[in-house]
């Protein structure tokens, strides 16, 4: 890894406007530096290529595959490209910024003790297809920010990406009923473009159906409050995970129906 390419991803980092509008983001174009944003967009295995155990479909749909962090078929592309290892060691080493970036924000919504809780890092890999869609919901609690980079996508296409507003509640609900939320955003991602999310409970975001005939390819990288070493397993990814100890506010699945529905889809 390059200091330069990383200082420079920092750089976009500082000077981005933070927004707090519907929960607090960062929306940041030519995230990556131009030579290693086209190298690493050109070493990226296409969803054909997705294939075996590594590999996570999440829905009865299969208009997404996934490989993660810890699975050998992740490491085997991290081991040989050198253009997609640098910019997964970005992911890894601009935490210390992000958290500068969102300090008011992390004080207000996460649990003291946990405000400064060391971290584990984690990533995947997914490319999509047409028809591919996302209901509103929330992502994994153990999630302290969870960012999302798109080195590959077809413009004006659909795969928007939505934000969703919901009023102060007690409980907030992981898979939300549609009249509880109100649209407040809708990104189109460019290709180089990321979001970067302070995971709150009323982090809503959802996915239009993608239309494109070119695949929908993104990188979803994480920090982890500490959280079982088995809940990065794929087994229990398709459970998911729904203890909510590190918010101020609660939240849980109110809805099996809504839950089911979003697996499905």
């Amino acid at each position: 890894m390059t200091l330069n390419n990383l200082n420079k991803v920092i750089d976009k980092i500082k000077s981005a406007k933070l927004e707090t509008q519907p929960f607090p983001h960062l929306l940041i174009k030519d995230f990556i530096p131009r030579s290693l944003f086209l190298n690493f967009a050109d070493a990226l295995p296409n969803y054909n290529d997705l294939n075996g155990e590594n590999v996570f479909t999440q829905s009865k749909s299969e208009t997404k595959k996934s490989i993660f962090y810890e699975s050998d078929l992740f490491k085997e592309i991290y081991s040989k490209n050198k253009h997609f290892k640098e910019v997964i060691l970005i992911f890894k080493k601009i935490e210390k910024s992000i958290n500068e970036k969102f300090g008011v924000e992390i004080n207000k919504y996460i649990k003291k003790e946990f405000t400064s809780s060391k971290t584990n890092f984690s990533c995947s890999l997914s490319s999509c297809i047409k028809k591919y869609k996302k209901s509103a919901h929330l992502d994994r609690r153990e999630h302290k920010f969870h960012i999302l980079y798109y080195p590959q996508i077809q413009k004006n296409n659909g795969g928007n990406l939505c934000l969703w507003k919901s009023n102060k509640k007690k409980i907030y609900d992981v898979f939300p009923s549609k009249d509880k939320i109100n649209l407040t955003k809708k990104i189109l991602p460019l290709p180089n473009s990321c979001v970067i999310t302070l995971n709150t409970p009323f982090s809503y975001h959802s996915v239009t159906k993608y239309l494109g005939k070119k695949e929908r390819k993104y990188v979803y990288a994480v920090y982890d409050f500490p959280s079982l070493k088995n809940n990065y397993e794929i087994k229990q990814r398709k459970k998911g995970n729904n203890q909510n100890i590190y918010w101020n506010s609660p939240v849980k699945v109110l809805s099996k129906r809504r839950m089911l529905k979003f697996i499905n889809e």
